[in-house]
């Protein structure tokens, strides 16, 4: 078990796009405690979406694949994932701008 101290804080919110792309990238000279990634649908119709991990230069799908976001529902994913300088959490919807997200987690110096 990872012993992870200091304040849970959001690190980054938007929106999905359509094509994956950088939801968080863990700046130089930190790491990055993920605790958690929460996803809304926004609109009136199913949305799917995939959340990935890329450490190094590789996606690598954390959330289940094409998760299913019924309208106006909301989905906590409990990430626990360590993150160091360079490595993000990646993500895309089947609708650009309707999927909105946060991260929460804790940012430290190495």
């Amino acid at each position: 078990m990872i012993s992870v101290q200091g304040q849970i804080a959001a690190l980054g919110e938007g929106v999905l796009s359509a094509s994956p792309s950088s939801m968080l990238t863990v700046r130089d000279q930190t790491s990055v405690w993920v605790e958690s990634i929460t996803l809304v649908n926004t609109v009136a119709s199913n949305r799917t979406c995939n959340i990935y991990l890329n450490r190094s230069g590789t996606r690598r799908r954390i959330s289940p694949k094409d998760l299913t976001l019924r309208p106006g529902f909301a989905v906590e994913l409990n990430a626990g994932y360590s993150l160091q300088s360079g490595q993000s959490i990646e993500g895309e919807a089947s609708e650009p701008n309707v999927v909105e997200w946060t991260i929460n987690g804790l940012e430290t110096a190495q």
